[in-house]
């Protein structure tokens, strides 16, 4: 976990402002870094433990490829993702405040380092290959359907939400046994089912139409991803 209160150093100060450039400044309200309190970091041990008990093999692949979590101030946002675009791997950026229960913070510290595992893969697998045409997919839940997203952007949300719906789906079968350790999950928790369902299923389907811009092994990926999908589909109430 990322501390503002450490030493200064070369790589404190490049972190710092390479946070300022691409995060901080994209808020209405300039967001800054700041301390985990106790709180905070007792939140994130807990969405680990709880994540580590839902989802075991997953838990331990996905998050070994999440190494740098830094707590922001900007209320209304939950968390913001890498920062792809100034090459600082396996980071994310939370705010704090969202984190009411263990079974959103496991749902958070989740959506974020299947984010980074995928970030990882495409250093050194063939995820993509040229695209000859751009491709645009529409997603229908940003800014009315107007938002535009690149397929590879497309392509990590599909990852993430074939995850998130394992994840929530095995929450609706544990509920029970583990709302004495972990508190019970939120009502909200099978609408947020739902959503994974919709969204992955819109997400298979627009890739396809954009005729899926993917190199070989993003097209095995893609492949088992839909197979996933097809079988939790299956398995869902």
């Amino acid at each position: 976990l990322w501390d503002p209160a450490l030493p200064q150093s070369v790589f404190k100060r490049s972190f710092e402002s390479a946070f300022d450039k691409s995060v901080g400044s994209s808020f209405r309200r300039r967001a800054r870094l700041r301390r985990p309190s106790p709180a905070l970091v007792k939140a994130v041990e807990r969405g680990c433990e709880l994540l580590a008990t839902l989802l075991p093999e997953l838990a331990a692949s996905a998050l070994a490829h999440l190494r740098l979590i830094g707590f922001f101030s900007v209320k209304d946002y939950r968390y913001v993702g890498q920062i792809t675009d100034i090459n600082i791997s396996s980071t994310t950026f939370l705010h704090g405040a969202h984190w009411r229960t263990p079974w959103l913070a496991a749902e958070a510290l989740l959506h974020e380092a299947l984010h980074c595992k995928l970030g990882d893969l495409t250093l050194v697998r063939d995820i993509w290959r040229r695209c000859g045409h751009p491709v645009v997919v529409r997603p229908f839940w940003r800014r009315g359907g107007k938002a535009e997203w690149s397929p590879s952007r497309a392509f990590g949300a599909f990852h993430v939400y074939v995850h998130l719906a394992l994840f929530w789906m095995r929450v609706e079968r544990l509920e029970a046994r583990l709302a004495g350790e972990f508190e019970a999950p939120p009502a909200s928790f099978r609408e947020s089912l739902r959503t994974a369902f919709d969204r992955a299923d819109y997400l298979r389907r627009a890739l396809e139409d954009a005729g899926r811009p993917l190199g070989p092994e993003g097209r095995l990926m893609f492949a088992w991803l839909s197979r996933v999908l097809q079988q939790l589909r299956r398995g869902a109430p």
